[in-house]
């Protein structure tokens, strides 16, 4: 359903609709959907900005094994460092 709603196949576009969604999926383990929502909370598409979710989002993404997941949680953490 998440895709659907990002995409508006099949309903509406709707990216707040989307995020929970996704984030549902996150919680789950989906390591994609975890990477997905992180992606929302760092451009703060369907969801208010938030790095720090962004990070931890990530994060978890990288420890499955996800490589640009574990890349960009590295350039969040710059980010919040204040080094970007």
């Amino acid at each position: 359903m998440a895709t659907q709603y990002f995409l508006g196949r099949g309903t509406p576009r709707d990216y707040a609709q989307a995020a929970r969604w996704y984030e549902a999926a996150a919680e789950t383990g989906d390591a994609a959907a975890q990477y997905i929502t992180a992606s929302l909370y760092e451009r703060g598409t369907g969801v208010a900005q938030d790095l720090r979710r962004a990070l931890d989002w990530y994060a978890r993404a990288g420890r499955q094994g996800d490589l640009t997941a574990q890349e960009k949680a590295k350039e969040i953490a710059r980010r919040l460092r204040g080094g970007d």
